[in-house]
Formats: structure tokens, C-alpha cells, sequence
């Protein structure tokens, strides 16, 4: 006789917004560890992939899902669970998605008003709440659990060196307070900011931020919070640094390819059956950060540098590039802002809706050039509220006055120097840092000066290079940018950017200011005036407390873009120890079977192999 079994319906969930497959098994499975059994469960909705989830979707869950959940439901009563804030989001709307009663906002308040964000601030008005930011949903009825005041991630356990050491030394342990604009020497400065050591994670890439060292979760006990791009994330990845994400991802390409030219180096040097050095254990977050979100942005990093040349041979006169304002990375294309109408080649397309906007598809490539960039100093400044990254030109702006938040402005400042250390069009730009930004130099110190605020001679050879270029584009007849392209006179003409502590005020200052604001586009020469004083000596920039960067003159406002002397300090060491050209002993591939036997290349161990001239019967 046949025995009739009730089949059990498969267990399923409809996903929410804010959720990630982290939070949906730590609900139902009791772990947010499991998540990789519903990502496999889930594979052809997923493609393998834990990436952003759709609202609606329908996931199919591991059986006993729901037995495990009642477990999680019993931890949840004490532990309220992490969401992501996106675009649009409210503590009302988010309280009545999850708590079902918008009123109850404001203990989704008090949960997470200890808690530190991304890019380093704490929730203090219930009005407003940023893209990326983390809360914490009280799940259950209860009084909302206490949080530590600066949850601190767990420290890798460090490992003996055995490589050899940095040139610049031992790297100090990790600080997550922005250093505020200062006149500081590159001497006394070495030990301002710290490159974190990377605790264990899932990886992840959070929103973007302009000043913290390193991201903390939303938890206590190292568990990643939210997904936080469309690239292969699950969770908020403790050891990114968050200076090279979002709108930073330009600078981690610039790094990455920097990183590489240096390692082809270091392999071409190295002895048959040795390897190159392996960087220390403070530099994994700094390598894994440069890998993975520099791989990412690498093809936006080609387009950009391709539509440059592009432009500035697409002009109404092919020997007067057109003069940029602005560019902006949309999906699948590079849109230029220019100075004013022109007409551009094919394939250049025009925005019906403003006559100075120009579009490029990235995949255009059909027609190459190789002229010499005629915009060096086009460097990101941020990302929009759309998620798009937007680059301002420098040297066509003249004159910048930064003002605003101290903090965020030298870590602004600090971003801009790294990336003219990097970026591929930038390579003529040299770069004065006057009482600023000491941690940058080590980036490129042949293009990358430092000058005490005190320094009389500070400003001296950038003032000389001004005048130079001017009396060049006298004598030809054209810009700065159509001779840079031309390489007329057969000379390189170089473009120069200063950097200078809004404290300084001088004669020399004054007179650099005054001739770039008298020759516009001919000195080849961009001033950035760093946490200015009143009033403003040039084009205002704000920097809030919010860490969002203000342009009215582009009316733009945007997630400002920004490197913590820690972060600089890391990038710096990182490429600094891929210069090292000795190698070292090829490591062991472990001790079982034939690997006892081998190195990790495959080659018999040297312990095993006797010279050529051995005398076998010996």
C-alpha cells in the first residue's frame, strides 16, 4: 500500500528594497554567512552573481530556511537588522516598509544615530539621510540595543616580514580621523594617517566618500552591511578604501595601470626560479582596493583619455582645441561641456538641449588619435545624485577658491594631486603643494613638490613657467592648449598646477594670481586655493560638512571626491614597494605528496638539486 506524503511547498522570498542576500540569510537562515547557498539556489535569476537585487524578485530559499529563521527571529529581538539608504528614501518611508507604521521612525533614528557612515559622519538630523548610508531597523518591538560609539573592525593578525621593508618605513597602525589643512612639512607629516590593516570580509564596494580612512558596518561583530554597486557585491567590504570608490574609481584605474607598468618592471628583473616581493600586510587593503575597483573603472579611464584626444582634434579649427569646462561619465557615454557653442566632427554628437554639450559614445572608435592631450589637468571632482562622475579642467578655470569644511577640503585637495600623479593625460603637469598635501608627493616626486607655507621661493618656478608659456603663445599666436598639442617650437609645454593653504598671503601669491587672471588659457597654469578666507580669490568651490562638493558656476553639486593623508600614505607605499626590483626565493607549495618536493612554481626545491659539475660517484 502506498503511504501518501504531503510534499512541502519550496520556501520563497519576495525581496524587499534595501535588501541584500547577506540580510535575507541572516533572516531565514540564521546567518548572513549562508548567503552563498540561496546565490546558488538562485543561479539562473542570479547568474551566479550576488549583485544589486530587484524589488520583486522571487528567491527560492535552502529547505529548513524557515526553522533557522525562527532561530534568527530569537537573535534579531536583540540585534536590529542594517539598511542601505538609497536615492529618494525617507526614516518614514523606510520605517513603514519595515516596521509597517511610519511613525516609528523615530526608532530607526535612535538605533542608528551612533553609528558611523561611510564616509565618516553620524546621523543627527532625522531629515536627512544620504545615499549609502547605513540604519539600523529595530526588529522587534523592544528597546533598541546600545551600539559602541566608533565600532572598530577587527585587526588582521599581523605577519612577520619577510620581504623587505618599505623605503619609507614601517607603516603605523590605522586612524580614521581626516587630518584638517595644515602647514606641515612632508617630514612631520609621515605619520599623520595610517594605512588600515585589513580585517577578514566579504568584498564589496560601498558608496562613494570624501574622507573616511576606511568603511565601518553597520554591526559589531564584522558582518557587511549592504550591497553597494551593481559589480559583483554582497556586502560592505571592511578593508576598501573608500577614497578610490565611486567617483574615486578614476584615480584606483590611474593607480592599477601605475601599479602594473611598475610590476612588468619587477618581473623583467627578477632571477629564473625567484618572484617578486610580496607586499607587506598593511598594503592588502590598498592592493585589493587598486585591483578591484581599478579593473572596474579601467575601461571608463581608456574612454575618457580617448575622447580628450579625440576633442581636441574635432574642433571648428583643427589647430585650436576646443576649449572644456566639465566632462560627465554617463552609461555607454562621455559628455564634454564646452566653453561655448561649437561644432564638432563625427562622431561627435550634439545635445539638442544646450549647444556647448557634446556626446560620445565610448565604443566610438573609428577614428584614433594620437595627438597629445590639450587638457592635463581635467581631474574628477564627484559623483551626482544619478550615480554619474563628473571631471572639472583646472587650467581652464583659472583660479580656484576652495572654501567651506577645513577636512574636506584638504582631502579634496589631496585627491586632485593623486590623480595628476596618475592619470595618463596629466603626465606634463607639474604640481607646487604650498603648506598642502605633503602626503601626495611621494606619489611621483619628480612632478610633485612640497613647499613650506613659510618658503619665499615657494611660488618662484611656477611664476617663471607662467610667464614662459605666455610669451609662447605670443609668439605663435594660439593657446596654451592648441601649442601643447602641436608641440610647437618643438618644445614641450608644460602645464603647472598650484596648490596652495588659503593661509598664505604674500607678494608672490598676489602676482601669480594676477597674471593668471590677466592671461586666460595662455599661462598653462591652474591655482587651487585651499580652505580660502573672505573674500574668495577666484571661482568659489564649497565643500560642506556633509562632504558634498559645490560648483554654481556649473551648477553642480555633487559627492565630493577625497583621499585621507592614510590613504595617500597607502597608494604611495604601495607603488613605491613595486619599484623595488630584488627578488626573492620562489615560496614552498606545501609539505604533502610531490608539493614537499616542489615550489609553488613547480620547480624542485634547491635543497634537492645538486650543481651541473657534481661528481656523481661522490
Amino acid at each position: 500500500m502506498a503511504l501518501s506524503v504531503d510534499a512541502t511547498p519550496p520556501l520563497t522570498h519576495t525581496v524587499k528594497r534595501g535588501e541584500t542576500l547577506w540580510s535575507i540569510a541572516e533572516h531565514h537562515l540564521g546567518s548572513g554567512n549562508r548567503y552563498p547557498e540561496i546565490l546558488k539556489l538562485n543561479h539562473e535569476l542570479l547568474r551566479g552573481k550576488a549583485q544589486f537585487l530587484k524589488p520583486g524578485w522571487v528567491l527560492a530559499l535552502p529547505a529548513g530556511a524557515q526553522a533557522d529563521g525562527e532561530r534568527a527571529t530569537a537573535a534579531n529581538d536583540r540585534e536590529p537588522s542594517g539598511y542601505t539608504v538609497v536615492k529618494g528614501d525617507t526614516l518614514s518611508e523606510i520605517a513603514q516598509e519595515h516596521l509597517d507604521d511610519a511613525d516609528a521612525w523615530p526608532r530607526i533614528f535612535e538605533a542608528s544615530r551612533k553609528l558611523t557612515q561611510p564616509d565618516g559622519r553620524r546621523l543627527t538630523d532625522p531629515d536627512l539621510i544620504l545615499p549609502g548610508w547605513h540604519v539600523l531597523i529595530p526588529a522587534a518591538a523592544g528597546a533598541t540595543p546600545d551600539l559602541p560609539t566608533s565600532p572598530e573592525p577587527e585587526q588582521a593578525e599581523p605577519t612577520p616580514q619577510t620581504a623587505e621593508p618599505s623605503p619609507a618605513g614601517a607603516v603605523p597602525s590605522a586612524t580614521a580621523t581626516p587630518t584638517p589643512v595644515s602647514a606641515t612639512s612632508p617630514a612631520t607629516s609621515e605619520t599623520a594617517g595610517a594605512v588600515p590593516v585589513a580585517p577578514s570580509s566579504a568584498p564589496a564596494a560601498p558608496a562613494p566618500s570624501a574622507s573616511a580612512t576606511v568603511s565601518t558596518d553597520v554591526s559589531s561583530d564584522d558582518k557587511p552591511a549592504s550591497e553597494a554597486s551593481d559589480r559583483d557585491a554582497d556586502a560592505l567590504a571592511l578593508w576598501l578604501l573608500v577614497g578610490l570608490t565611486g567617483a574615486g574609481g578614476v584615480l584606483a584605474a590611474g593607480l592599477l595601470a601605475a601599479l602594473r607598468q611598475r610590476r612588468r618592471a619587477q618581473f623583467r628583473a627578477r632571477r629564473p626560479g625567484r618572484t617578486i616581493q610580496v607586499p607587506p600586510p598593511e598594503l592588502v587593503p590598498v592592493e585589493k582596493t587598486v585591483m578591484t575597483e581599478g579593473l572596474a573603472a579601467t575601461p571608463t579611464l581608456l574612454a575618457i583619455d580617448h575622447a580628450l584626444r579625440l576633442l581636441a582634434a574635432s574642433g571648428e579649427d583643427r589647430l585650436a582645441p576646443p576649449p572644456l569646462l566639465a566632462v560627465q561619465l554617463l552609461p555607454g557615454e562621455v559628455a564634454v561641456q564646452l566653453v561655448e557653442p561649437i561644432t564638432l566632427a563625427h562622431p561627435w554628437r550634439p545635445d539638442p538641449a544646450d549647444g556647448r554639450r557634446w556626446l560620445l559614445a565610448t565604443g566610438a572608435h573609428e577614428q584614433e588619435s594620437t595627438a597629445r592631450s590639450a587638457y592635463p589637468q581635467l581631474v574628477s571632482v564627484g559623483l551626482d545624485d544619478d550615480g554619474a562622475t563628473w571631471l572639472v579642467n583646472l587650467e581652464q578655470l583659472g583660479t580656484i577658491s576652495l572654501t567651506g569644511d577645513p577636512t574636506y577640503a584638504a582631502d579634496f585637495t589631496r585627491y586632485v594631486a593623486a590623480e595628476i600623479a596618475v592619470n595618463p593625460w596629466a603626465r606634463q603637469v607639474q604640481v607646487d603643494c604650498v603648506g598642502i598635501a605633503p602626503e601626495a608627493v611621494p606619489l611621483d616626486p619628480a612632478r610633485i613638490r612640497h613647499h613650506r607655507l613659510e618658503d619665499p621661493a615657494a611660488l618662484d618656478v611656477a611664476i617663471a613657467a607662467a610667464r614662459t608659456t605666455v610669451d609662447k603663445c605670443a609668439d605663435h599666436g594660439v593657446t596654451a592648449a592648441a601649442g601643447r598639442v602641436e608641440d610647437l617650437g618643438g618644445d614641450v609645454w608644460e602645464s603647472w598646477l598650484v596648490l596652495v593653504n588659503g593661509a598664505l598671503s604674500s607678494t608672490p601669491l598676489d602676482q601669480l594670481l594676477a597674471f593668471v587672471g590677466k592671461h586666460p588659457g595662455r599661462t598653462g597654469t591652474a591655482v587651487v586655493m585651499v580652505a580660502d578666507t573672505e573674500p574668495v580669490r577666484g571661482l568659489g568651490v564649497r565643500l560642506t560638512g556633509q562632504g558634498r562638493v559645490l560648483i554654481p558656476s556649473l551648477g553642480l553639486e555633487l559627492i565630493a571626491n577625497g583621499l585621507t593623508p592614510a590613504e595617500a600614505q597607502g597608494c604611495a607605499l604601495l607603488l613605491a614597494h613595486a619599484d623595488l626590483l630584488d627578488d626573492i626565493q620562489m615560496p614552498s607549495d606545501g609539505d604533502d605528496g610531490w608539493r614537499e618536493y616542489c615550489d609553488a612554481a613547480g620547480a624542485i626545491r634547491d635543497a634537492l638539486v645538486m650543481p651541473r659539475d657534481t661528481d656523481p660517484k661522490s
